[in-house]
């Protein structure tokens, strides 16, 4: 992840006595610092998310490098796949991820290029590959849990974005025009779930290109996934 784009700062770096902001629940249009924080006032169920809370500079603490490090991209160390429905979302404004939600900022230059690497991005961690991929690189100390942190989403195999061609960014776009209203069910119903299904259809045929062999070892891998104790946690998921 680290070679694709910035991970921004970890939760003490920005709240608490090491912290240079401090950060209110609930969210204002006319606040200058938006935020993204939690899961508890309302678990994310599609791909984009309006901010959720406000930041405010504490007085006397540079606050710049911080708030420099917020972006459009966020990204949950921490997944419960047996209620979680989203790895990384988006939002619509520059936002700073607090608590259990991280920033992500391309190394791109260039913000067009950016918005589609974003985007590409999105949909790829949260297809059953992404989250494959998370599942095997967290920390599971418990059943339908995997746990993370700054460093482990830094090292984070993650598809590279910068190497795709112009034509696999504009499919990804085409994908995110269909998806970004849809809503998806947790991790652990991958194997039924008929969105998550058909994302990755779309990602692994339209965005990535591949045979359609393809299609029958991803139905298999999310009949695994879904059947496994680290995914389903005890909650015990249909298959189909």
């Amino acid at each position: 992840m680290a070679d694709v784009c910035h991970v921004g700062p970890q939760d003490r770096q920005i709240r608490g006595s090491l912290g240079r902001i401090d950060a209110h629940h609930g969210w204002d249009r006319q606040a200058q610092f938006p935020a993204l924080w939690a899961h508890s006032e309302k678990v994310p169920q599609g791909l984009v998310a309006e901010p959720n809370a406000r930041l405010f500079p504490l007085v006397g603490r540079d606050h710049g490098l911080i708030w420099s490090q917020a972006g459009t991209l966020q990204v949950a160390p921490t997944i419960r796949y047996n209620s979680q429905r989203i790895i990384t979302i988006r939002t619509l404004m520059r936002t700073l991820g607090v608590n259990t939600w991280s920033s992500l900022s391309a190394h791109e230059n260039d913000s067009a290029t950016q918005a589609l690497q974003d985007v590409t991005l999105a949909l790829w961690c949260n297809s059953s590959l992404g989250m494959l991929l998370q599942a095997n690189h967290a920390n599971a100390v418990q059943h339908g849990r995997g746990i993370g942190n700054k460093g482990m989403l830094e090292t984070l195999p993650r598809l590279d974005v910068r190497q795709l061609q112009p034509w696999q960014l504009d499919d990804a776009q085409a994908i995110w025009r269909d998806f970004q209203d849809r809503t998806l069910e947790s991790f652990h119903q991958c194997a039924v779930d008929a969105t998550r299904i058909e994302l990755d259809q779309r990602t692994i045929t339209d965005l990535l290109a591949l045979p359609t062999e393809a299609q029958e070892s991803a139905s298999r891998l999310r009949a695994l996934l879904a059947a496994h104790p680290s995914i389903h946690g005890g909650k015990q998921p249909e298959q189909p």
